[in-house]
């Protein structure tokens, strides 16, 4: 087919879509589209193709297409076409339609394999949403606890990777991500990719950075005060004597006292306790097989960290928290207690063992020996004892793809293995790592993560007959709640009321000051999991890749310095960018005009003539304060109440002010409540945004915008009516969380201190404001004062420490306190021109734009891998999404570009063609991401090609097939020199960073020729 024919074919994907100049999406779709034809149904997840493509009420698409979350296309038209099938079979449907999604990554554990969780080993198929997971860090080594925020599970017939030698076991989905350990940290390749290389290496120690004590401070007794009463053990004794009372000790209460009595027959070893008891001061006395004291203080103490029975039996949460150094202790006089250390015959380690008839403490053990450096194997015998042997050596192992673990078996230590059942995986919010057991073996392993090509995996090993299209722009979009408040210049405002060109805040990098900038974007980004930052002032809702501005120290007397992070990567402690003044122009409001009624008006007898104000006042302003906390509006009545008693405060000061301010006395005839009967007032008050009843009062945009004495005013007001004083606190109750939110906004950006949003309930029949209530009721309530002016001055270096920017009109640091996940929610973003970012919630976050995804280059500078002096760039190879598809099994894999259209269109008329599932991964260019010129979209496709960086080829039927081979292959830095996102490669002292990404193209190049052989197309 010639370009003029190809042209001539019908147009399924219209112009009138928004999408960048030089983006390589539309062609991409077009091209695909006038392969299949118009009975076609597209299936879009969420991103750049959804959200210019499909602009309510208007779309470029001339086919039924369904908007899904990223990670769920695959799943959803996989559902669509059984749907379609089943429709088809009973003679409802005829016609006969093709399914195409756009969108895609991750892979799974067979259901017998155990996970490591804050709980211990449980089931991988029993694990929780929001559950904490023991994890390694890819870079440091360390251990973390991090939380599942989406778990994967699926039906799997078919080919599995079976890895087992004498330390590890793990049966995964050939697309699974495993951790290989190199100098640097980790590298993931997937799980097939064991079979191309000779020796792997997998780590089996870790690091681990605990807390350092030097006494343990014990709790007092309830109750009479005791004969012996202890404050505190030094850590190391403390933590020995645990280790011996875990093992070996009971506990018995009876007329008589509190009895702690630890067993060992061994004279050597009770000569050891006795001695160790007594340093303590503790009241002991040696028995014929055991060792005794009595202490209520410790008997207690012992019943509820260690529990009383042996299968009761764990060690203290807090112990485990502990560093290396001190575990050592416990672990030691554990080992003394239930372990045994023996030696083998022809080797020169000795066997060490520890035996517990107790879930918890071998639970307990396990991650005591994997903090200590060491790693170990768990089984579980008939008579129910738990017996788990340490490792000290072949701590760095070596997987053989060609050696048998059993010689005369001729068992591989990798291989092919059907399976049949369920698989399941959790995607955990960092690190992407976790430790599993299987056949009683402890090993380290990945997770799924990314984009979400788990769905996909699915609908390929199910066989559904879908194309599935992957346009890959090597990135991907962040986002935050759709209750995100954001500072424009009309005030504060939600992130759904945002238009485009509006005039919004942004934080100035270069002078640290309050900028307005042009929005320049909104992007319904669609459903996705969402998680709380909290700090003592400030929260936030945002999804895990939302990048914040943080402060990086650099240790003394060196300057700090910001830079963005993923939310996923900050951590407790960490410094964010906070607002903390009034970046607005502060003058008086004026109000817009509002029809007047006047007397005669038909249906209208409450006119009450009053002078209406034009503009904002701070008599106005405390008036509202008062209406906003006590007030109601029933405009069709022409009433505004007020629910103060007689001869309060408040009530007093509301009539001082109406007559100030209208020129009328007011007269308060009820005993708890104020009227005032005017239709015009109701219609202004009404008119001023700030809601009508209780639930749904806020504070509108406008007031953010009102001089400080305006401000302060309208705060008199609020505490007069629903606020009391604690000392030099003010506390403000309220049951709209929306007027909580704004008000906390409001105060922290006029320089006062706020607490957290405290929420509280009163149940049916509580007696609140005069009345009992009708029903349960929630309500909140915050906290907040004046800040105090520290002298910078004589003090600025050391308040530096606290707040680095505590010289700053407008901006100060808070640190992280919290980071927890929410829900599953609608998500929304912005996107600003220039500086890139924007105040939501009084807090500084990156707008959208380009993300790091595991299929963006090794190199490349994005808003999350940034280029800086340790790192220059994402430090990984990118995932190979393509040999990841292949690796199912399925009739049609194929990679192209956006400037080969006739190898595009053959293709995607190749894929609509074969029965089942279908993949199709293209290159596509992305100016926003990538940043290079809009006129150079085909160039860098055409380079990226002719580098080797981005081969054409196929896969049908499990045949490789080379489309493309270029003459004179072109050096990569062509490919990569227009393109800013890699401009600091070129920079002095990253000279080696170059010949790096050249070197993996030429050995991936060499891999692809060996795979093709001699089908060159």
């Amino acid at each position: 087919m010639d370009i003029k024919q190809f042209a001539e074919l019908e147009n399924n994907f219209m112009p009138g879509h928004n999408s960048c100049a030089g983006c390589g999406f539309p062609a991409i779709v077009r091209t695909i589209m006038k392969a299949t034809g118009k009975d076609t149904v597209a299936c879009l997840a969420t991103g750049c193709l959804e959200v210019t493509s499909t602009l309510w009420p208007r779309s470029a698409w001339k086919v039924p297409c369904i908007h899904n979350t990223f990670e769920n296309a695959a799943a959803t038209i996989s559902g669509v076409e059984a749907a379609y099938k089943a429709l088809k079979k009973k003679g409802k449907v005829r016609k006969q339609m093709k399914f195409v999604a756009f969108a895609g990554d991750g892979g799974c554990y067979s259901e017998d394999t155990e996970i490591f969780t804050e709980r211990g080993f449980i089931p991988i198929k029993n694990m929780k949403l929001g559950e904490n997971i023991w994890s390694v860090h890819p870079k440091t080594n360390e251990l973390e606890l991090t939380h599942i925020v989406k778990i994967f599970k699926y039906k799997v017939d078919g080919k599995m990777v079976r890895v087992r030698s004498r330390y590890i076991d793990f049966l995964v989905t050939p697309d699974h991500n495993v951790p290989i350990k190199l100098k640097n940290g980790y590298k993931f390749i997937t799980a097939n990719d064991l079979f191309a290389r000779y020796k792997t290496p997998f780590n089996r120690s870790f690091k681990w950075k605990g807390k350092r004590l030097n006494y343990y401070k014990i709790p007092k007794t309830k109750g009479r005060k005791p004969i012996n009463n202890f404050s505190k053990f030094k850590i190391e004794d403390w933590l020995q004597f645990l280790g011996w009372f875990i093992t070996e000790g009971t506990l018995y209460k009876s007329k008589s006292g509190y009895l702690i009595r630890i067993y060992q027959s061994n004279k050597k070893n009770r000569k050891e306790i006795l001695n160790l008891l007594k340093r303590m001061n503790l009241p002991a006395f040696e028995c014929n097989r055991s060792v005794d004291f009595q202490s209520k203080q410790i008997y207690e103490l012992l019943l509820n960290d260690c529990g009383k029975y042996s299968k009761e039996r764990k060690i203290p949460n807090w112990v485990l928290d502990l560093d290396r150094s001190l575990l050592k202790y416990i672990y030691e006089s554990l080992m003394k207690g239930d372990g045994s250390v023996k030696k083998q015959k022809n080797r020169r380690i000795p066997h060490s063992k520890f035996i517990t008839s107790s879930q918890k403490l071998m639970n307990n053990f396990v991650e005591l020996v994997l903090k200590l450096g060491c790693n170990c194997n768990v089984s579980f015998d008939k008579r129910k004892i738990y017996r788990i042997g340490i490792s000290k050596q072949h701590l760095e192992h070596y997987i053989y793809t060609k050696r048998n673990l059993y010689e005369k078996q001729g068992i591989k230590q990798v291989k092919e293995e059907r399976y049949k059942g369920m698989v399941y995986c959790p995607q955990l919010y960092k690190n992407h790592t976790v430790i599993i057991k299987r056949n009683n073996k402890i090993s380290l392993n990945g997770n799924s993560y990314d984009i979400g090509l788990q769905s996909l995996s699915g609908m390929l090993e199910r066989g559904h007959d879908v194309v599935y299209v992957l346009y890959d722009n090597e990135g991907y979009m962040n986002c935050l709640s759709r209750d995100s408040l954001v500072m424009t210049q009309a005030g504060l405002k939600k992130i759904t009321d945002i238009k485009k060109g509006e005039k919004i805040y942004a934080f100035d990098l270069k002078k640290h000051n309050p900028i307005l900038k042009k929005c320049s974007g909104i992007f319904d980004n669609g459903i996705k999991k969402v998680y709380e930052l909290k700090t003592y002032h400030h929260s936030i809702k945002a999804t895990s890749n939302h990048p914040f501005l943080i402060l990086k120290r650099k240790g003394r007397g060196k300057t700090p310095e910001l830079v963005w992070k993923k939310l996923e990567n900050l951590k407790k402690g960490d410094e964010i960018i906070v607002s903390k003044n009034n970046p607005f122009i502060s003058k008086s409001f004026k109000f817009k005009p509002i029809t007047i009624s006047k007397k005669g008006d038909y249906k209208v007898n409450k006119i009450n003539e009053i002078r209406l104000p034009k503009e904002s006042s701070p008599n106005l302003m405390e008036i509202l304060g008062l209406y906003v906390g006590d007030g109601w509006i029933r405009e069709k009545k022409g009433e505004i109440g007020f629910a103060l008693p007689k001869g309060t405060k408040a009530s007093n000061r509301l009539i001082e002010l109406y007559v100030k301010l209208f020129g009328k006395k007011l007269i308060h005839k009820e005993k708890n409540y104020i009227y005032v009967y005017s239709v015009n007032l109701a219609r202004f008050i009404n008119s001023l945004d700030f809601g009508t009843s209780a639930k749904t009062k806020i504070v509108p945009p406008w007031v953010f915008t009102l001089p400080k004495e305006e401000k302060e005013a309208f705060f008199r007001g609020l505490m007069l009516s629903d606020g009391y004083k604690i000392r030099n606190s003010n506390r403000y109750v309220s049951a709209s969380q929306d007027l909580l939110k704004t008000l906390r906004l409001l105060l922290q950006t006029t320089n006062y201190r706020v607490g957290k949003i405290h929420l509280q309930k009163k149940l049916k029949g509580e007696f609140c404001v005069y009345r009992r209530l009708l029903e349960d009721s929630s309500y909140g309530y915050i906290c907040f004062s004046k800040k105090k002016n520290p002298n910078i001055k004589k003090y600025l270096s050391q308040i530096k420490q606290r707040d680095f920017f505590i010289d700053n009109d407008y901006f100060s640091t808070e640190k992280i306190n919290s980071i927890t996940f929410i829900k599953e929610e609608p998500t929304l973003d912005l996107r600003v021109d220039g500086e890139h970012n924007f105040i939501a919630d009084g807090i500084v976050v990156h707008n959208t734009g380009n993300q790091r995804s595991s299929a963006t280059p090794f190199g490349a500078a994005t808003t999350t891998t940034p280029d800086g002096k340790v790192l220059h760039g994402k430090d990984l190879f990118r995932k190979d999404i393509t040999k990841i598809a292949v690796a199912h099994n399925i009739p049609y894999v194929a990679q192209s570009a956006m400037h080969t259209w006739s190898d595009l269109y053959e293709k995607a008329k190749k894929a609509f063609a074969v029965k089942g599932p279908a993949f199709l991964n293209v290159f596509s260019p992305c100016p926003q991401n990538w940043k290079y010129h809009s006129s150079l979209g085909v160039e860098i496709s055409k380079l990226a090609v002719n580098s080797n960086f981005w081969p054409l080829y196929e896969v049908e039927n499990g045949v490789w097939k080379l489309n493309y081979k270029p003459a004179n292959p072109v050096p990569v830095e062509k490919f990569l020199k227009p393109q800013k996102r890699f401009s600091h490669l070129f920079e002095k002292g990253n000279e080696k960073m170059i010949p790096i990404i050249q070197d993996h193209i030429d050995e991936e190049w060499k891999k692809l020729n060996f795979l093709c052989k001699e089908n060159f197309a």
